[in-house]
């Protein structure tokens, strides 16, 4: 009987190990598309690049790569940049 027990109780470690790391999982991949994301943005960004100046390019690149996953990227920035520094 007390074998059983530690051999239940090993099996519900690692059960809860196995929930804990699909969570990992799936939050890594979360991650990895949001970047992913990104970089696909920079990518059509610099393919696309009607701008009339590398800085205005930068200036998009940056808008990328510094937005949020709860920010909604509009086609164009607004135009003029916000004063306010950006959190780091």
């Amino acid at each position: 009987a007390a074998k059983r027990a530690t051999e239940d109780g090993a099996v519900q470690r690692l059960e809860e190990e196995l929930t804990s790391l699909k969570l990992t999982v799936a939050e890594l991949e979360k991650e990895r598309d949001f970047y992913f994301g990104k970089l696909r943005d920079v990518e059509i960004a610099c393919q696309t690049n009607d701008k009339q100046s590398a800085g205005e390019l930068v200036d998009e690149v940056q808008r990328i790569l510094y937005a949020t996953s709860e920010d909604v990227l509009d086609p164009e920035p607004p135009a003029q940049p916000s004063a306010a520094p950006i959190a780091t």
